[in-house]
């Protein structure tokens, strides 16, 4: 029996679960894929807590790259009491509703130069006003000119959520072995 969930079109694929494999062989499949459905479901709330967490600007409530992530999981094979694998995070879905989904994750961008304003004020950039609400207008004579300089900071946010996944997968999988095994001593007295 195989279990896997894998990030679509990327080859990050979880790993196969190495040590834990000797639990998996005797897990129940339909069990097994309940559950990895369900962790499915907790590793995309990982990653919608870890953007929303991670904001460094005010929150205007639209939260389209945790929207984005949000019903993400596809079924790639189902191989009925033999392998199963699931996909979270479909690219084309991402870069259709959050097209910046990577830059956000992996950091590294510099925005281009462009008119806007501060705030509900107008006002101009100030130095050292990182984490401010910037309006880009991209014209007009009553804005101001930012070029920004720093780079966009990465919060790995599909790193951090597949690293606690991992820890969950590792308590999931020993526990459903230990549910066997314990039904397996109730059987044979």
């Amino acid at each position: 029996m195989e279990l896997n969930i894998q990030f679509h079109d990327v080859n990050n694929v979880v790993d196969k679960l190495g040590s834990l494999q000797r639990y998996l062989e005797n897990i129940p499949f339909v069990a097994a894929e309940g559950r990895l459905y369900d962790m499915g479901d907790k590793l995309i709330d990982y990653i919608i807590e870890i953007i929303d967490s991670s904001r460094k600007r005010p929150d205007n409530g639209s939260h389209v790259l945790e929207n984005a992530w949000l019903g993400n999981i596809e079924e790639l094979i189902n191989d009925p009491g033999k392998r199963l694998v699931i996909g979270i995070g479909k690219i084309s879905k991402l870069k259709e509703l959050a097209p910046y989904w990577e830059v956000l994750n992996d950091g590294g961008y510099i925005p281009p130069a462009n008119m806007g304003y501060f705030g509900d004020n107008f006002r101009a950039p100030e130095a050292g006003g990182a984490g401010e609400d910037w309006k880009h207008t991209g014209k007009g004579s009553n804005f101001h000119f930012m070029r920004p300089s720093k780079a966009i900071e990465g919060i790995d946010y599909i790193g951090k959520s597949i690293r606690q996944f991992n820890k969950d997968l590792k308590k999931e999988v020993q526990e459903l072995g230990g549910i066997w095994i314990d039904g397996m001593k109730k059987s044979m007295q």
